[in-house]
């Protein structure tokens, strides 16, 4: 089983299920990322979170969302997260209005709304709480296995594993 958690408008095709906590976006799955996942221990080859864990409160929400992804992804499933990277802003010269837009989100839809201005570092720290393999790659060189998305020059992905 292959999930894009918080697919949002952004459908990951088959195999993907796709799953977010508002409805209109019509999901495969209803569910809050931070929430209990409906899903068996182990169950999942591969966990995908596009744009989802600077929509979610910092830090218990995404705590919650990181520890049910590994839960889900077991000892064998691959986790990905790509997230803006609010340190790579000043790195790349961003104009004023992107960190302006990154602040608040885009706010099509209840949940949309950005909650945390996370970073590369901070990111990477909280994902070893979760998993044994933890490994930042550059967006761009995210297989296309993964589900399409936003992949911005500022943001940053991180695969993980149990193993």
């Amino acid at each position: 089983m292959w999930l894009n958690v918080g697919a949002g408008d952004r459908h990951g095709g088959r195999p993907w299920i796709d799953c977010d906590v508002w409805p209109g976006t019509r999901p495969h799955v209803v569910m809050d990322a931070a929430g209990p996942w409906p899903f068996a221990d182990g169950s999942a080859d591969r966990v995908y979170m596009g744009q989802v864990v600077e929509h979610l409160e910092h830090p218990t929400g995404v705590r919650a969302a990181l520890a049910e992804a590994a839960r889900v992804a077991g000892t064998s499933g691959t986790v990905c997260v790509v997230c803006p990277d609010f340190a790579a802003l000043p790195e790349k010269r961003c104009e004023a209005w992107i960190r302006e837009n990154l602040e608040r989100g885009e706010c099509r839809w209840p949940g949309d709304e950005h909650r945390w201005c996370p970073d590369r570092h901070e990111l990477y720290r909280l994902m070893c709480e979760f998993f044994a393999q933890v490994e930042p790659i550059h967006p761009g060189l995210i297989d296309h296995d993964w589900p399409p998305g936003n992949r911005d020059p500022w943001d940053c992905a991180v695969l993980a594993t149990a193993a």
